[in-house]
């Protein structure tokens, strides 16, 4: 608790290194900051476009393929790193069950925030923000599987993410419950706060979308359950494609109406 694990410029020149890296067992990482851990990745140049030569390599600041992390109140700080690829990412979930990531925050991001292709039970409380240029941030939490099982991302705030703030991509049979999370996009100009790449169900409550442009939600019509309730939405529409899909459920937002949202009782949702 307490401690610093700082890399430098020097780490770019040996990449493919993560500053911790889970195989197994069970792992508490609290209290911990992770500093210029993106120096771990590729050095690329991606002066053109930001994915670089479009590969995806490994380096970070976490690797988990096996075990279950518990990931809670850790500061994520790459301030003074020059933007890595868009396949990069500080926290990359690429195996194991059960993980949480809560109450982090993740500063002045220059790659993805996470990366995550398995079983994640909640993602909440977390701060993720890109550096002062947000052309440099990617996306907040992209997801490429969820390992069948419901993914919940609670209560976080996702703050000038050059891409999606929540990229939720992937065909595997988990839902994706997006509930009290605050999506800011200002002087952005591309992509959505939420955008679905493939046929994964999403029920959204009570979110709150500030210049989300285009909107806060970008949707396909992948066939899958669009669910949104009670989010509001300002500066930009709640969201873009929606009326191509089917089925849906779009409940008008009302400031006159207390809406309320009562997860199961084994919901990570809960007391979140």
């Amino acid at each position: 608790n307490g401690v610093m694990l700082r890399v430098d410029q020097t780490w770019q020149t040996m990449p493919g290194l993560y500053g911790l890296a889970i195989s197994g067992g069970t792992v508490v990482i609290s209290g911990l900051e992770l500093k210029g851990m993106a120096y771990n990745y590729k050095l690329e140049d991606v002066s053109s476009n930001n994915c670089g030569a479009n590969d995806i390599a490994d380096g970070g600041a976490i690797l988990v393929t096996g075990g279950t992390l518990i990931l809670d109140g850790n500061r994520f700080d790459d301030a003074g790193v020059p933007e890595k690829n868009c396949y990069a990412a500080a926290l990359r979930i690429a195996g194991g069950t059960g993980h949480r990531i809560v109450r982090n925050n993740f500063v002045a991001e220059v790659m993805d925030t996470m990366n995550i292709a398995a079983n994640v039970r909640e993602i909440s409380n977390n701060t993720m923000s890109s550096t002062a240029d947000p052309t440099k941030g990617d996306d907040g939490v992209f997801i490429t599987s969820q390992g069948n099982s419901d993914l919940w991302i609670t209560g976080n705030t996702f703050v000038d993410k050059e891409y999606d703030g929540v990229y939720a991509g992937g065909g595997d049979a988990g839902e994706l419950d997006l509930i009290k999370s605050t999506f800011v996009r200002t002087g952005i100009v591309a992509n959505g706060a939420v955008a679905r790449g493939n046929a994964r169900t999403i029920h959204s409550r009570d979110n709150i979308f500030l210049n989300a442009n285009p909107a806060g939600f970008v949707a396909n019509n992948a066939g899958a359950l669009l669910d949104i309730g009670y989010d509001q939405a300002f500066g930009d529409p709640l969201c873009m494609g929606c009326t191509g899909v089917t089925p849906q459920s779009i409940l008008t937002t009302d400031p006159m109406l207390g809406a309320s949202y009562t997860p199961a009782p084994a919901s990570p949702g809960i007391d979140s």
